[in-house]
């Protein structure tokens, strides 16, 4: 199970939020001890500009989904994490069942949440925190 943000030792990984193409250009050109990955909401990228560059050019990235279209949708541009909120288990079950490269992670506001979503053979969780999302 893959856990981002309990310890900095860890799957020690930089979430940076990109909102148009020069932000992730930005990312793409700068160097850090941590891994660095893009992400954004999959419903902001209407244009599908950012999941395309992302894409074209190899640079990880995320993508936040809120329904399963959507989730579908963004598994199509190869992002290294699909991003959800709630129900977790739909969303894997969709992973395994269509073998998507992608991993599930489920976004969490503290580390109790952790045990259920392993049990529940979830790929990972993320904590809200480093998406600077309120958990």
């Amino acid at each position: 199970m893959i856990i981002i943000g309990l310890h900095d030792l860890i799957y020690p990984t930089r979430f940076i939020y990109t909102k148009d193409l020069e932000s992730l250009r930005t990312l793409q050109a700068s160097s850090s001890p941590f891994e660095q990955i893009a992400w954004f909401d999959f419903h902001d990228d209407s244009e599908f500009a950012l999941c395309s560059y992302a894409k074209v050019n190899g640079i990880d990235f995320a993508i936040r989904v809120h329904d399963v279209v959507e989730f579908l949708s963004g598994a199509y541009f190869l992002p290294r994490y699909l991003l959800v909120d709630s129900s977790p288990k739909v969303y894997q079950t969709l992973a395994d069942e269509y073998l998507l490269d992608s991993k599930v992670l489920c976004v969490i506001g503290g580390s109790s949440q952790i045990e259920e979503c392993a049990l529940q053979g979830i790929d990972g969780v993320v904590f809200a925190h480093l998406l600077q999302l309120e958990s």
